[in-house]
């Protein structure tokens, strides 16, 4: 189950987020700490780290699309099929290139 979902860019400006549970993230921190650890694995592992287990039934899932510079972060529960997800992660990406986004495009959509 989705519980909040993130597009952003590399730099960490947070383009779009939606939250389904009735529980606040602080968005900053996270925004802060998804790229954090998308850059630090990208450096230092050759790659982006695709999961995280967050603890207490919580796991991160990370999508970059180098392309577009974008990357994409989901908080889903800790038994969720992780590929279901990535790929429902891709198309939602996908979309958001496809309708809102453009090079040099750096508003954050609120929907």
């Amino acid at each position: 189950m989705f519980k909040s979902l993130y597009i952003m860019d590399e730099n960490g400006l947070l383009l779009y987020s939606k939250n389904f549970m009735k529980h606040q993230y602080d968005e900053n921190i996270l925004i802060g700490f998804f790229t954090s650890i998308a850059n630090f694995s990208r450096e230092a592992l050759g790659g982006v780290v695709k999961n995280l287990n967050l603890g207490q039934n919580n796991k991160l899932i990370l999508l970059p699309n180098t392309e577009e510079r974008l990357l994409c972060a989901a908080i889903v529960g800790d038994n969720d099929n992780e590929d279901l997800i990535s790929r429902i992660l891709k198309n939602v990406l996908q979309d958001f290139i496809d309708t809102y986004y453009w090079a040099g495009y750096t508003r954050r959509m609120d929907w």
